[in-house]
C-alpha cells in the first residue's frame, strides 16, 4: 500500500479508510517521510497516521513504522528544527 502524499485537499476520510483497509487485511508496515512532497509543507501523512491509531485504537506493537533522514551531501531546507 502506497500513498506518497497525504494532502489536506484530498479526502481525509478516504486516507483513513485506506488504512483501515491495509490493516485488516494484514498489512503491519508503513512507510513514512516528511520529505514526502506535501502542499502542506510536510508531515502530514505522519499527523493522519497518527490520527488513524488514535482513533482506531491500534496497538503500536501491532504494526513496524519506518521513516527516513536527510543526510549530509544534499538539500536540507526541508528539514524541520
Amino acid at each position: 500500500v502506497g500513498q506518497t502524499h497525504m494532502d489536506k485537499g484530498q479526502q481525509h476520510a478516504l486516507l483513513l479508510n485506506m488504512l483501515d483497509a491495509a490493516y485488516a487485511r494484514g498489512v503491519n508496515f508503513f512507510d513514512m517521510s516528511e520529505l514526502y512532497p506535501s502542499q502542506t509543507g510536510g508531515g502530514y501523512s505522519e499527523y493522519v497516521f497518527g490520527e488513524w491509531m488514535k482513533q482506531r485504537k491500534i496497538p503500536r506493537d501491532s504494526i513496524v513504522v519506518s521513516t527516513k533522514v536527510a543526510g549530509a551531501g544534499g538539500n536540507l531546507e526541508a528539514i524541520k528544527t
